[in-house]
C-alpha cells in the first residue's frame, strides 16, 4: 500500500530485498540510530514493518514500527522492545539550510499523513536530533516529555572530577577490593542479575527475554557490549549492558545480585563503560537511556550528564480516544 503526498513523496512498506538500501540510509542520516536498522528490528522477533518515504524514486526518508495488533486493514504501532528513541529518518544533500529543513518537514508530514490512515493507534519516542514537533503537532499527536541524562565524553579527567562524590568512592572501594570488570562475558550471567534485580523490585521482566534476543544479533554487528563485575571469589556482583552507533553508547539494562551487598558494582561496571566509549570506540556521547525512576534518576544524575529531554508522541483514531477515555473513567469508579 501506497501514498502520494506533497510534491509527490511518496510513501510505502519497504520489502526485505530492499533493507539494504534502508540500512544505507540510516547510515547516511545524521538522525539514523542503531534502533533503526533492520538487524535491530529483526532481533527482537516481534513482527515489523518499515516505512520508505520515496523522492522521484529516491528512498529519501522513513521510520520502522513493530505491529502489535492489526484488526481488520488497521494496526496498532509500538516501537520494537528496549528502543529508547525511533525518530522519523530525513536525508537530504541540500545545502540550504531552510530548503533542507523544508525538504525534511515535507518527508515527515508524508509519513505522518500515511500512519494515520493506516493505524488505529501508534506510539513512539523522539531524541532531540535535529528535531522538529511542528508535523506532529498539526498532525494532532499527543506529546509528552520525558528526561533523559547524557554525558560529553571529551575529556574522561573532567568526567571523573565533576563524578558526584558518592561515586568516586563506589569506584575506589571497587578497585580496594580487586573486583575485576570482565567484558562480553557468557549473556546468562549478565541478565540473571538483570532478573534478580527486577524480582527484587517484584516487577516484571521483559527485558531479559528480549535483551537475549538483541545479544546475539549485536555482538554479530560489533555494536553491543556488557560489563559484568566479579569479586576475588569469581562471582559476579554486577553489570551492565550497553549498544553503540557512530555517535553515542547507549546504556540498555544492568543489575546486580543484593545477597552480595556490593551495589557499588554497578557504578564501577558503568565507569569502564564510559571509558570504553570514549577510549575504544571514540564516540563523543554516552546516552543513560531515560531516567524518570527516582532511584535510577539520581544514580545515573550522580555521573555528571547533562539533563534533556526527549518526547513520547502518540496518535489515536477517535473511537480509540473515546475507549481509552472510557477506561479510565471505569477504573476511577470502581477504585473508589
Amino acid at each position: 500500500m501506497s501514498k502520494k503526498g506533497k510534491n509527490e513523496f511518496e510513501v510505502k512498506i519497504l520489502k526485505p530485498e530492499d533493507y539494504c538500501l534502508w540500512d544505507q540510509l540510516v547510515n547516511d542520516s545524521s538522525v539514523g540510530t542503531i534502533f533503526h536498522h533492520s538487524f535491530w528490528l529483526e532481533a527482537n522477533g516481534m513482527p515489523f514493518e518499515i516505512y520508505g518515504c520515496f523522492k522521484n524514486g529516491n528512498l529519501v526518508g522513513g521510520m520502522p514500527l513493530c505491529l502489535k495488533k492489526k484488526i481488520f486493514n488497521y494496526k496498532i504501532g509500538m516501537p520494537p522492545p528496549l528502543t529508547p528513541y525511533l525518530n522519523i529518518v530525513t536525508h537530504s544533500l541540500i545545502n540550504n539550510n531552510t530548503k533542507k529543513q523544508s525538504f525534511c518537514r515535507k518527508i515527515s508530514e508524508s509519513i505522518i499523513d500515511y500512519l494515520k490512515k493506516n493505524y488505529l493507534h501508534v506510539q513512539f519516542k523522539i531524541s532531540m536530533d535535529e528535531l522538529d514537533l511542528i508535523p506532529f503537532l498539526r498532525g494532532s499527536f499527543d506529546i509528552s516529555v520525558k528526561i533523559t541524562y547524557i554525558l560529553s565524553l571529551d575529556n574522561i579527567d573532567f568526567i571523573w572530577r565533576n563524578l558526584h562524590v558518592g561515586k568516586r568512592t563506589d569506584i575506589r572501594n571497587a578497585l580496594r577490593k580487586r573486583f575485576e570488570v570482565r567484558e562480553n562475558v557468557e549473556p546468562n550471567i549478565l541478565f540473571d542479575l538483570v532478573e534478580k534485580t527486577y524480582q527484587r523490585q517484584r516487577k516484571n521482566n521483559l527485558v531479559s527475554i528480549y535483551g537475549r534476543n538483541y545479544y546475539t544479533k549485536l555482538r554479530e554487528h560489533n555494536c553491543g557490549r556488557n560489563f559484568v563485575v566479579f569479586n576475588s571469589l569469581g562471582e559476579p556482583l554486577g553489570g551492565i549492558y550497553i549498544v553503540w552507533d557512530r555517535n553515542k553508547s547507549y546504556y540498555l539494562t544492568g543489575g546486580y545480585d543484593h545477597n552480595k551487598n556490593e551495589p557499588s558494582a554497578v557504578a564501577f561496571a558503568l565507569w569502564h563503560a564510559i571509558r570504553f566509549s570514549k577510549e575504544k570506540l571514540g564516540l563523543r556521547y554516552f546516552d543513560f537511556e531515560g531516567s524518570q525512576a527516582p532511584n535510577l534518576e539520581t544514580f545515573f544524575r550522580r555521573f555528571g550528564g547533562t539533563q534533556v529531554p526527549y518526547y513520547r508522541v502518540s496518535w489515536s483514531t477517535r473511537p480509540i480516544r473515546i475507549a481509552r477515555e472510557l477506561k479510565k473513567i471505569t477504573s476511577i469508579i470502581f477504585s473508589t
